[in-house]
């Protein structure tokens, strides 16, 4: 098991979207995930959370999977398109081949049965941590080379 110390360390500054439509399991699991995020914003199904996603900056998303209207795979390949990176947690009540396929052939960073087991969630908020770093300090690299290839065309141009 991981440091569940140093996750928290990092975790409690990302901005988690949480897409349940139980209101019982989405009470519970909003209390066990205050513990390590302090951003936590909710929606009841899937096109509620996609519509949200679209509206504001989310670090990490966590749905479940069956849900009507939309369900959490159409929600994760809309996702997807617009952000291939951003950590993503699927939990299902169901051990289920085909939804396990299409969370693969999507990179879900991890797929969770429920009832949620609180190690397993430390280890896939530990690789959630992982990701999110790793893109964060890719981000901070690009950003100074677009910074620095910008500096100096424009000094470029002043020195011609």
């Amino acid at each position: 098991m991981k440091n569940p110390k140093k996750i928290l360390e990092y975790t409690k500054e990302l901005n988690l979207l949480y897409v349940e439509d139980d209101k019982s399991m989405q009470k519970r699991s909003v209390e066990m995930f205050s513990n390590f995020f302090d951003n936590i914003t909710t929606a009841d199904n899937c096109q509620e959370g996609l519509d949200l996603y679209n509206k504001s900056s989310f670090d990490i998303v966590i749905t479940d999977i069956s849900m009507p209207k939309m369900d959490g795979i159409e929600l994760n390949q809309n996702i997807r398109q617009y952000n291939p990176s951003i950590p993503i947690i699927v939990f299902s009540a169901w051990n289920d081949s085909t939804n396990m396929s299409a969370c693969i052939s999507l990179d879900i960073d991890a797929y969770m049965l429920k009832p949620l087991d609180s190690s397993n969630l430390i280890d896939a908020l530990y690789k959630v941590y992982l990701k999110v770093k790793n893109n964060r300090e890719i981000f901070k690299k690009v950003w100074y080379w677009q910074t620095d290839k910008f500096i100096i065309n424009y000094m470029k141009i002043f020195q011609n």
